[in-house]
């Protein structure tokens, strides 16, 4: 690889994929009834993701984000 080629998990705002995959979720979180299907379909459409890879980036986000979003 060169040392002057993009880095191929940037994007041109500089977030990686899994910064913008995370905003997504989070934004999308917040409709009601918003399923699993409709945030992968997101991830794949606008984060450059494979259906593959965004339902691996799902599983990971929402483990992390249930997570850090428990209430005690």
């Amino acid at each position: 690889m060169k040392t002057s080629e993009k880095n191929p998990k940037k994007s041109s705002a500089g977030l990686s994929k899994m910064a913008m995959a995370t905003k997504a979720y989070e934004r999308m979180r917040k409709v009601e009834g918003v399923k699993r299907k409709e945030i992968i379909e997101e991830f794949v459409n606008n984060c450059g993701l494979t259906p593959a890879g965004a339902a691996t980036y799902y599983t990971l986000i929402r483990k992390k984000w249930s997570k850090n979003n428990r209430t005690a």
